[in-house]
């Protein structure tokens, strides 16, 4: 069964729906996020949150990279730095008309104190582990290795995270632990969590990391990239990969991580969760 509901709020149809344990429909409006109902002929918007009308903010929410918790709050970065979390439905279930937000931390800020460095990077993506640390890393969309960036990973402790939702006054000095990146390296999409661990793949090295009073790096595994690519007049190809290296989200089993490199002809690749090792290898674009 195909349902068609007709767009009349934003410019376009939305790039990105998720769903919450309800089942309802969280999409981008206007910056933010909203839950609409996308089965009625003309779609509805039953709530949202805009950081322009909401917020006084002329940042954006990254919903690309937004995602649903265990208590249907959506968690989301922004584009400028901060990790928001907003209650969308009360504990029935209904949808609130304008977002609660519950939490907002300046990762960014609280990383450069941390690592006692100013960061090139901006945020890019959030993931919680299995224990409930809001692992994230920086990076961007084509992050060249010579322009040596300055970018890190890393984690909000879930003690931190609880604590704020809680209303208390939580020293984030004592809650954020950062992995510094070698200059040039940074993540250039998605992030991933397993029971393992968070898996992080940047342009140059794909990690399995642990939140253990610090960033514990289980594994680091390097993989190959002709880097970005551009098309010239003549080529045989027209271009390649988006980003400088792999430019994949990590897709993850029980036993393995699974992501594309970026060579000149794309390789999918199948890492060994424990380990990191490649244990098979295989063209996909040949």
């Amino acid at each position: 069964e195909i349902n068609v509901s007709y767009e009349k709020t934003n410019a376009n149809a939305s790039p990105a729906i998720f769903f919450d344990s309800y089942g309802h429909a969280v999409v981008p409006l206007l910056g933010g996020l909203a839950i609409r109902d996308i089965n009625a002929e003309e779609t509805q918007t039953l709530g949202y949150f805009s950081p322009k009308q909401h917020d006084n903010g002329e940042y954006l929410i990254q919903s690309s990279y937004s995602f649903v918790d265990e208590s249907n709050r959506l968690v989301c970065p922004t584009n400028n730095n901060h990790v928001l979390m907003l209650k969308a439905t009360d504990e029935d279930g209904n949808v609130l008309p304008e977002f609660e937000k519950v939490l907002d931390i300046d990762i960014k800020a609280a990383a450069e104190a941390a690592l006692g460095k100013t960061l090139d990077q901006n945020l890019l993506a959030v993931v919680f582990d299995y224990e409930g640390n809001l692992l994230f890393a920086t990076g961007g969309f084509r992050i060249y290795p010579d322009r040596k960036q300055q970018g890190a990973m890393g984690y909000i402790s879930r003690t931190a995270i609880d604590a704020i939702l809680n209303g208390e006054e939580t020293d984030l000095s004592e809650a954020v632990f950062v992995y510094e990146l070698a200059p040039g390296e940074g993540a250039e999409n998605g992030i991933a969590a397993s029971k393992d661990g968070a898996v992080i793949l940047t342009n140059q090295n794909c990690y399995l990391l642990q939140a253990d009073n610090g960033v514990k790096k289980i594994w680091e595994t390097p993989y190959e990239s002709a880097g970005a690519k551009e098309s010239k007049e003549g080529d045989e190809t027209t271009g390649g990969g988006l980003a400088w290296g792999s430019g994949c989200s990590p897709s993850l089993t029980k036993d393995l991580v699974m992501f594309t490199d970026n060579q000149e002809t794309v390789n999918l690749l199948a890492q060994d969760m424990k380990t990191g090792a490649v244990v098979a290898s295989h063209p996909v674009n040949d």
